[in-house]
């Protein structure tokens, strides 16, 4: 862990608006924005004109209607100049989903649904898919300029503490920022896997592991479709604290044939379809036998040479499948210690063309 590293993370850690956050991420964030908002419109004429768009350029700010929670959504804002409102749907730590800006934006009110309404996902972690339309994405980045002038109007009015205050979140979205570049797996490809050790224990404590878990799961999903060449569906997402990514593809049997990485593993799988063979009362009796007798073929490493020689051995419980209920059925291999990001996604493509391959004619 270089030094660099080792300072943002300490920097970040002993921030207090920092700790103040970390009971609620999202809400602390929505929070700060709505407060800001409320506090003084005339501050945020930036932010609105230049990041979120709902006012034209140069237009001075004389009052925002605000509201959190309306619909659902994070945050809403009301130009009051009958045009030029904002349907904020905010991401920090948390994973956009498409079928939530679907239905957010299919459930809007119709007066709503036009285009003098920006409907704008905010994140930290960028989109790991094509945003459905109307909305479009907005980086974390893209608040500390605006941020930063809203301090400076602040303190110009005589509002020494909002302008402080505005000033320390900057601060924050900045070093958050840092800390989500530093572990951009675009930039950095050639960068290993595994963390150390150490390195994974000061993110722990600084409670900031599960968001480079899925800032690192979010990078090799995008590494993995530019070799596959289009978007094929690589699932992204955090379970038992650990970045987890994966593909599958349904077979003309129906059972979804597919690979997974998480926690330095790379599994083959497939999702056996109930309405094929099922219920399925025993896995060890019933869906193992089917796999063994159907599919097995399909799980072995050996048959894609470019994948296998960059998998160290298995030596895990001696069974022959693996699986959780009710219907996943896998084995996996260890990555070497020495793999880097652009290893791994070479390695995934590979498994990517192997499952839709198989699925095609299973």
């Amino acid at each position: 862990m270089d030094a660099t590293e080792t300072d943002v993370i300490a920097l970040l850690a002993a921030d207090p608006l920092y700790q103040l956050s970390t009971a609620g991420q999202e809400l602390f964030h929505t929070n700060m924005l709505y407060w800001l908002i409320k506090t003084d419109p005339a501050a945020v004429g930036p932010l609105m004109r230049d990041v979120f768009r709902i006012l034209p350029p140069q237009t001075d700010v004389y009052h925002l209607v605000v509201e959190r929670e309306r619909h659902h959504w994070d945050l809403f804002v009301d130009s009051g100049m009958g045009c030029g409102k904002l349907v904020l749907e905010n991401k920090l730590h948390s994973l956009p989903r498409t079928e939530q800006l679907d239905d957010y934006y299919r459930n809007a009110p119709d007066p709503l649904r036009t285009d003098e309404t920006t409907f704008a996902l905010l994140s930290l972690i960028r989109p790991t898919f094509s945003l459905p339309e109307p909305w479009r994405h907005v980086d974390y980045s893209e608040l500390v300029a605006p941020l930063d002038a809203a301090a400076q109007i602040l303190r110009d009015s005589g509002d020494s503490f909002g302008a402080d205050l505005t000033q320390q979140y900057s601060h924050l979205v900045t070093l958050l920022v840092t800390v989500r570049d530093r572990y951009d797996v675009e930039r950095h490809p050639a960068r290993t896997v595994r963390l150390p050790s150490a390195h994974v224990r000061a993110l722990q404590d600084a409670r900031l592991l599960p968001l480079v878990e899925k800032l690192q799961v979010s990078g090799l999903a995008d590494l993995i479709r530019a070799r596959v060449g289009a978007d094929v569906g690589i699932g992204v997402g955090l379970s038992n604290t650990h970045g987890m990514a994966d593909f599958s593809a349904r077979g003309v049997s129906g059972h979804r044939f597919g690979w997974q990485y998480q926690d330095g593993k790379l599994r083959l799988s497939v999702v056996l379809d109930d309405a094929v063979g099922g219920p399925w009362r025993n896995r060890r009796v019933d869906r193992e036998v089917l796999v063994q007798n159907e599919f097995a073929e399909y799980f072995d490493f050996a048959a894609i040479p470019d994948v296998d020689d960059r998998l160290d051995p298995y030596s895990g419980r001696n069974l022959a499948w693996l699986g959780y209920e009710p219907d996943f059925v896998y084995r996996y291999r260890p990555i070497r210690p020495d793999t880097s990001f652009a290893d791994l996604a070479d390695m995934c493509a590979q498994l990517t063309d192997h499952a839709m391959t198989f699925a095609a004619a299973h």
